[in-house]
C-alpha cells in the first residue's frame, strides 16, 4: 500500500462566500493538530470577492498546512465542484467544510483521527454543531436533534443517514471513478459520500460540538422549501441505487421508494407526481440490476 503524504485532506467548497470564507478558513488553521494537513479549496467562478478573500489568507497557512487552491474559469455546479475536490485529496482520511460554514473545536481533528486510528469498522466519525445566521449569531445551540444523535451502521449509511457534514472525518477510500460517474444535477453530494463509503464501515458519532453551521439566504439547501429538498433528495436516492454495490441494492431501493412517498406527501401536484414516478419506478425496476 502506498504511503499518504498527508494525514488528512481538508476538502472546502466555496462560491459567493465573500462574507463567510475568512472565517471558514481561519478556523483551519486554528486546528491544533500536529500531523500534516492537505486543504484543498476549490472556488466556483465566484462573482464577488470570494477569490480575493482566499488569496488574501492562504499564505498564512500554519506550517503543517499545505494550501491547494483551485479556481474554475467557469460555474460547473455544486456536485461537479465536489468531485473535483474529493479528487484533489491524497491524504489518509478527508475532512469536509463548505465555505460558510467554520469549525469551533481546535481538537476537532485531533479527536476524529485518533479515533479512526484506533476503530477500523467504521469508516466516518462526526458530531454535533450549532446553527447560526449571516452574522454568526446562534439560531440553534445543535444541528442534529437528540434522536440523530447516535452511531450508524454501514446498512444505514446508503439510506442518508443524519450526518452533520461539516463535522465528519471519513477515510479516503471512496471509489473515485464511481464518483466521476454521478450525475452532475445532483446537489445531495452527501448522501452520495455516505454510500460509497458504505462497503468501509459505519459511523461513530461523538458527542462533541465540532463547528457551526451557517444559515442564510445563500445557501444552496438550508433555505429551499421542503419539496425542493424533498425532491432533490428523492433524485440523490435514485442515483446511490444506481451506483452502490450489489449488496447493498435492495437497501437502496427502498429508501428510494419512501423518498418517492415522502416528495409525494408534500407535493403539490401529488396525483400527478404519483403516476410519474409509479410509471417510471416500473421502468427502473425491470432493469433493476442491469
Amino acid at each position: 500500500m502506498v504511503q499518504q503524504k498527508y494525514d488528512i485532506s481538508v476538502c472546502m467548497i466555496t462560491y459567493n462566500h465573500e462574507k463567510f470564507i475568512r472565517k471558514a478558513i481561519e478556523s483551519i488553521f486554528d486546528q491544533e493538530f500536529y500531523g500534516l494537513l492537505e486543504f484543498i479549496i476549490c472556488d466556483d467562478n465566484s462573482s464577488d470577492r470570494t477569490n480575493n478573500e482566499i488569496l488574501k489568507l492562504k499564505n498564512n497557512s500554519p506550517y503543517n498546512v499545505t494550501v491547494k487552491h483551485f479556481r474554475h474559469k467557469k460555474n460547473i455546479g455544486v456536485m461537479e465542484n465536489l468531485k473535483f475536490a474529493i479528487n484533489q485529496c491524497s491524504g489518509k482520511y478527508i475532512a469536509y467544510c463548505e465555505g460558510d460554514d467554520f469549525w469551533t473545536d481546535k481538537d476537532k481533528l485531533k479527536i476524529q483521527f485518533d479515533f479512526l486510528n484506533k476503530n477500523l469498522k467504521y469508516s466516518v466519525v462526526f458530531g454535533n454543531s450549532n446553527i447560526v445566521d449571516d452574522l454568526g449569531k446562534e439560531i440553534s445551540p445543535y444541528k442534529l436533534d437528540k434522536k440523530f444523535q447516535r452511531d450508524y451502521s454501514y446498512e444505514e449509511m446508503v439510506k442518508a443517514p443524519f450526518i452533520n457534514t461539516l463535522t465528519m472525518l471519513f477515510r479516503n477510500e471512496i471509489n473515485k471513478k464511481i464518483l466521476g460517474s454521478v450525475d452532475k444535477r445532483i446537489i445531495n453530494g452527501d448522501v452520495i459520500l455516505f454510500s460509497l463509503l458504505a462497503p468501509f464501515g459505519g459511523a461513530k458519532y461523538l458527542d462533541f460540538s465540532f463547528g457551526s453551521y451557517r444559515k442564510h439566504s445563500g445557501g444552496v439547501w438550508s433555505e429551499k422549501n421542503k419539496e425542493y429538498r424533498l425532491y432533490n433528495s428523492m433524485n440523490a436516492r435514485l442515483e446511490v441505487f444506481r451506483i452502490v454495490d450489489k449488496q447493498f441494492k435492495s437497501i437502496a431501493e427502498k429508501a428510494y421508494w419512501y423518498s418517492i412517498l415522502d416528495y409525494i406527501n408534500h407535493s403539490n401536484f401529488f396525483i400527478v407526481k404519483y403516476f410519474v414516478y409509479r410509471f417510471f419506478f416500473f421502468y427502473l425496476n425491470k432493469f433493476r440490476y442491469g
